[in-house]
């Protein structure tokens, strides 16, 4: 990753590897302006922009990430990079993209119309009806995995590296249960530590350094807009 001064705003850019860069659609790097003329401050929102990438290669190296997901992140970070007045025609090539999923499936299964009464009956179908919405979720943002910007946030933590590990550890963990962020609620996060503590899965004060680490942590999507305003009043933990 290096920084770039182009008319006076500084760009983040980090070059994209050869062998995930079909995963990224054939794009050799990944670019981000700064917003910023000042150096420093753009190094510092250059950092987590690597951090970020970093993770989106690895992922692609690992295949940790299904194929849909993956097409959604691309989907999502070009409606995130697009100017105001062509979101609406990028949204609407997204929806379109999505029912292109289920028409597929159909003409597969030899059906020319979703009315079909067969359909209801068919797995195929709903599992391609599932991956769509999923597909359509993640890209606009409704659908954001628990643990995504899980080292950005340990990137501005300031812990040492230690604490960085066990912090990690525990969200990552929890992250396995609650895969997304829409997926913690507050009856559900209720659900599971009276789990943890039943089952003898964490000692109490163990539970409560977790959850500490996980208020933290929540509190941090919630400043960057990907978990909802209203769990400041209503918190899942």
């Amino acid at each position: 990753m290096y920084i770039e001064k182009r008319r006076r705003k500084y760009y983040a850019i980090h070059t994209i590897p050869e062998d995930v860069r079909d995963a990224f659609q054939g794009h050799k790097r990944f670019t981000q302006r700064l917003d910023t003329e000042d150096l420093g401050v753009a190094e510092t929102r250059a950092r987590l922009w690597d951090v970020r990438w970093r993770r989106l290669i690895k992922e692609a190296r690992s295949k940790s990430v299904d194929q849909v997901e993956r097409d959604a992140l691309y989907w999502r970070k070009l409606l995130e990079d697009a100017p105001e007045h062509e979101r609406s025609l990028i949204r609407d090539a997204l929806a379109d993209e999505a029912q292109s999923k289920i028409d597929r499936t159909l003409d597969r299964l030899g059906i020319m119309d979703e009315r079909d009464p067969r359909l209801a009956d068919l797995p195929e179908y709903a599992k391609a009806t599932t991956e769509a919405e999923r597909f359509h979720g993640i890209a606009t943002g409704k659908l954001v995995r628990f643990d995504e910007h899980l080292e950005e946030y340990l990137a501005t933590a300031g812990n040492e590296a230690k604490t960085i590990a066990v912090k990690r550890s525990a969200i990552t963990k929890f992250g396995e249960e609650f895969t997304y962020v829409s997926d913690v609620q507050r009856k559900a996060v209720q659900a599971w530590v009276t789990k943890q503590t039943l089952d003898g899965l964490r000692k109490p004060q163990t539970l409560r350094r977790v959850l500490t680490g996980l208020r933290l942590y929540w509190g941090y999507l919630i400043s960057i807009g990907v978990a909802p305003d209203e769990a400041i009043t209503v918190p899942p933990f």
